[in-house]
């Protein structure tokens, strides 16, 4: 799915301007903003 590699790439990128790895917590926000695009494409896909 498009969005699982969005996600990953985000990851990449993050990591990468940041300099270092990321914490557990960061990692968790990636994922709850991950979670809510997943719902917004849902509700398009739903309305559609």
């Amino acid at each position: 799915m498009a969005l699982e590699k969005w996600y990953e790439e985000l990851l990449v990128e993050c990591k990468c301007k940041l300099g270092r790895e990321l914490t557990e917590k960061e990692v968790e926000l990636l994922g709850w903003i991950k979670d809510k695009q997943m719902e917004t494409v849902y509700q398009q896909v739903k309305t559609s």
